[in-house]
């Protein structure tokens, strides 16, 4: 199994993210790359808006966690066991922190990019899971 950065890597990393062109843009190399890192800001960002924006933009919330699924199943199918994909899921999407420990990060940043431009979200996710391949980090930002 691939180890994942912490949060916090991920999360700095991330800032690159409130550039005025998403991530989303990007077609992948080869199939499979830059998945984890989509799926580590995708559940971050749809923790934040869970946590700290109830009720705000909820195509945005519905398209972050539509989008985190579809990722989820992604790496499932392409060799991630279920126990794996949700331990991943649960530290990227910080489910055991304090609102004040979610609300007041990089992962803020993260979903305001994103609410910038759902769309890109949408199309960044459909071209991440095109076609089988292993999910690597890769360089999604």
């Amino acid at each position: 199994m691939l180890s994942p950065p912490g949060i916090a890597t991920v999360m700095t990393c991330a800032l690159v993210l409130a550039a005025p062109h998403p991530a989303a843009a990007q077609q992948p190399s080869k199939p499979g790359e830059g998945v984890m890192c989509l799926l580590a800001l995708t559940a971050a960002a749809s923790r934040v808006a869970q946590v700290c924006h109830p009720g705000e933009a909820l195509d945005l919330a519905k398209e972050l966690h539509a989008g985190a699924d579809r990722l989820g199943r992604y790496v499932v199918e392409n060799g991630w066991s279920v126990a794996e994909l949700d331990q991943f899921l649960r530290q990227q999407g910080r489910v055991d922190a304090p609102p004040e420990m979610i609300c007041q990060t990089a992962a803020e940043t993260v979903y305001q990019s994103f609410r910038g431009d759902p769309d890109a979200l949408a199309a960044s996710v459909a071209a991440a899971t095109a076609q089988a391949g292993r999910p690597t980090w890769g360089d999604c930002l």
